[in-house]
């Protein structure tokens, strides 16, 4: 079942390379802690806020309450927007092992944001990456396990279907809502059996949306 505002929430891929371009003038390469590849926000011994640039690879984006996964994003990409030390504080971010990163201070990225007139893109960028996390956390609010199971089933369905087939529909769902692996595969039932999705060696094959959406 698919919340309607899900197809409004598109990454703004120009805005993004436009601002990694006015950024790139003083960023720095930067490497997150070796053994868990957790990013850090806060860097040298007096804790600067750094904006973070995904420029290859991906990053996953963990809430810490629940440890429950809000998605993963590849790059490019720019994280720590919000420059809230609170809202870092709720999410742990790790990226993969080929990720290629940069940083710059916050509060000079701001700067040259506005000096080179990228406001209006980096306005464009926070308000998909709070867009994005409002409806991730809208999926989990007052829905059923049913409703739950298909909102993120149609959101695996939009991952190109080469990925897709390396990626198991149960630990997708799993990882992105705390439901028990029980339930899950018994709601995965329900739904062939309705012909809602087609599920072959736990990899989501195809799926019916418009039996799955309210």
């Amino acid at each position: 079942m698919k919340n309607k505002h899900q197809d409004n929430i598109k990454k703004p891929i120009d805005a993004i390379l436009r601002l990694h371009s006015i950024l790139s003038k003083e960023s720095v390469s930067y490497s997150p802690d070796k053994t868990s590849n957790i990013i850090s926000f806060f860097h040298g011994k007096d804790k600067v806020k750094q904006l973070i640039l995904l420029t290859e690879g991906t990053i996953s984006v963990e809430r810490i309450n629940g440890k429950i996964l809000m998605g993963k994003s590849s790059g490019p990409g720019i994280f720590g927007m919000e420059g809230s030390e609170f809202r870092i504080s709720l999410y742990r971010m790790k990226c993969s092992n080929s990720a290629v990163l940069k940083c710059i201070p916050y509060e000079r990225a701001l700067l040259l944001i506005s000096k080179y007139c990228g406001l209006s893109d980096y306005i464009t960028c926070l308000r998909y990456y709070n867009d994005y996390v409002a409806f991730s956390n809208s999926i989990l609010i007052n829905h059923t396990a049913l409703e739950i199971v298909c909102a993120l089933l149609i959101e695996l369905s939009e991952i190109p279907y080469e990925e897709r087939l390396s990626i198991s529909a149960v630990n997708f769902v799993r990882d992105r809502s705390n439901l028990a692996r029980s339930g899950i595969m018994r709601i995965f039932s329900t739904l062939r059996q309705s012909s809602c999705i087609d599920i072959q060696n736990g990899k989501l094959v195809s799926l019916n949306k418009r039996l799955l959406t309210f």
